[in-house]
């Protein structure tokens, strides 16, 4: 059974967060109507396979929400909406008229969503998830950011904010207006950094000999033995009296990457060959999506 089997949402934000969390929420049974500028989502042509992932079980429609024509359509799709998703700021939702207050007073029963870069008194800042990833200390100079951690862990919320507003709306008759905020759903992610987890020398930064990346005969390998258990398995199958950084930067020249992750998956111990290769490419997700 889809949970939000017959919930209609209207989604208007582009590029990830707001496309991202209406793809989970069309996953969840949700009929969802994407909206796009004439122009269309600047996602489209900087991955259009990304772009085809996301929308392939939306209605995509062009509308211009500057122009009062687009609006009127937008308007009727409102009508008959669960939920309203944008990722816009707040100073130019208000020129379209669709502020929190103009929607409320229009659509009563519609739930709304924001998504923003930065919290108040910031939510009009312009940002993007480089720029929220390097305020809170997230990247490591020269390097770009791996993937867009911002983006996906602010749709996260976003999915979460909808299905907790869908649901207060359903169980106590109450619709709501909620905000989000990019910058701010990277807070957890910075936690293990301030309280010294993963700050340099950490233990779970290379401050600990069995939790750490080694060079293998060929590649690299990933050992997180961070449980006595399994210090004591792994140094009973080798042999071992004692786990520091010399004894295993020795040891793990003895077998490649992959020759050391099958033994492990052997003896169902925590070690893995670095991946080094390119991931899946789209074509490949999008068909096991």
């Amino acid at each position: 059974m889809k949970l939000l089997k017959g919930i209609t949402v209207i989604n208007l934000g582009y590029n990830l967060p707001g496309p991202l969390a209406a793809y989970r929420l069309a996953k969840l049974g949700a009929s969802v109507i994407k909206v796009e500028p004439p122009q269309g989502d600047p996602l489209a042509e900087a991955s259009p396979d990304f772009y085809k992932y996301l929308t392939k079980r939306q209605t995509v429609l062009r509308m211009d929400l500057k122009d009062k024509a687009g609006r009127a359509k937008l308007n009727n799709l409102l009508k008959n909406a669960d939920l309203l998703i944008t990722s816009s700021k707040p100073e130019s939702l208000a020129r379209m008229n669709l502020s929190g207050k103009s929607l409320k007073r229009r659509f009563p029963k519609l739930c709304v969503l924001n998504i923003v870069g930065f919290s108040a008194p910031d939510q009009n800042r312009a940002g993007h998830d480089l720029t929220y990833q390097a305020e809170v200390g997230l990247v490591q100079i020269p390097q770009m950011p791996r993937t867009c951690t911002a983006d996906i862990s602010g749709a996260n919320e976003a999915c979460l904010k909808s299905l907790e507003l869908l649901f207060a709306r359903e169980k106590f008759g109450r619709t709501g207006h909620v905000q989000i905020s990019l910058s701010g759903s990277l807070e957890p992610f910075t936690l293990p950094i301030r309280f010294g987890l993963t700050s340099p020398n950490g233990p779970l930064a290379g401050g600990r000999a069995e939790y750490n990346i080694y060079r293998a005969k060929s590649g690299w390998v990933a050992v997180a033995l961070l449980e006595p258990h399994f210090q004591a398995q792994f140094k009973e199958k080798l042999g071992l009296t004692r786990l520091n950084q010399r004894v295993l930067k020795k040891l793990m020249l003895t077998r490649t990457a992959t020759a050391w992750q099958r033994w492990a998956e052997s003896h169902n111990l925590p070690i893995a060959a670095v991946t080094a290769r390119r991931l899946r490419t789209p074509a490949t997700t999008i068909a096991r999506a």
